[in-house]
């Protein structure tokens, strides 16, 4: 089982042991419209899938990842660490898509909690974190690699992404969970797509015999769906800035299938 190489603000790394659970024993293909720091994909390791996301930073890592893992490792390490260089490295603007991959990932191991944020003019803007650890070794990015080789990578809305699911496939959706907090773009400035778009397409991909798994701050998305079971879990959110907003908060993961819940305890 592969960790992945990634710091995510909103990580579903906490609860993979519950979402592999609850994950159909058979499937086709495995989807991911919204891949972030994927980690239930890596976990996972499927045979075939597709990882897609509307951040061009994030594909171009992933694919450079798949590409080349040594080669990335040996430019990441070649980048200077501590609170300076970081600031100089947020600032600078590489050509190349390697150099842009491995700016990435240094930025998403030294920033704040792995929070990615960009300003109005799309720019990067998340300060540096403390207690950030240090890079994966060269043997996780490897084995995320190797993983990786059997994904197909797709910079596209989540409509697009969807748009070759077949029945029997299977689709884990994760998106932007809604916030309060739009002006500070951690999920841009506003969402790109309502709510009711989210439903719709579950709606549509249920019709059409597909295998669904979502999390979500709300149980909406699946309401009133038929065949679909839905759990309330607690989890611990750090993005916070300041510590007393970090508390445990109400999410929802639904499904349509049956799964094998024996020993699923929240």
């Amino acid at each position: 089982m592969s960790r992945g190489v990634l710091r995510w603000a909103g990580s579903k790394r906490a609860l993979v042991p519950t979402l592999m659970k609850c994950m159909p024993p058979k499937h086709r293909q495995y989807f991911e419209p919204f891949a972030g720091s994927a980690a239930l994909f890596f976990a996972c390791e499927p045979e075939g899938a597709t990882l897609g996301d509307t951040n061009a930073d994030l594909i171009n890592f992933l694919d450079q990842l798949k590409s080349d893992p040594t080669l990335l490792h040996c430019s990441i390490a070649e980048m200077p660490i501590g609170k300076e260089h970081y600031y100089l490295i947020r600032a600078s603007r590489p050509a190349d898509a390697l150099a842009r991959a491995a700016r990435f990932a240094y930025l998403n191991r030294f920033c704040f909690n792995g929070l990615y944020r960009t300003n109005r003019s799309g720019e990067f803007n998340v300060p540096a974190g403390k207690n950030t650890g240090r890079m994966p070794s060269l043997a996780m990015y490897k084995d995320a690699a190797r993983v990786l080789l059997h994904a197909n990578l797709k910079l596209a809305s989540f409509h697009e992404t969807l748009r070759d699911v077949d029945s029997g496939d299977f689709v884990y959706l994760d998106p932007p969970y809604p916030t309060d907090r739009q002006t500070y773009g951690e999920y841009g400035y506003s969402l790109p797509f309502p709510e009711s778009d989210l439903k719709d397409a579950i709606s549509e991909l249920h019709g059409r015999g597909v295998r669904l798994m979502t999390t979500y701050p709300t149980a909406d998305l699946t309401l009133g769906l038929t065949d679909f079971r839905t759990l309330e879990m607690r989890t611990l959110r750090q993005v916070a800035s300041k510590t007393a907003y970090r508390r445990r908060r109400p999410e929802y993961l639904s499904w349509n299938y049956d799964a094998q819940l024996d020993s699923l305890y929240y």
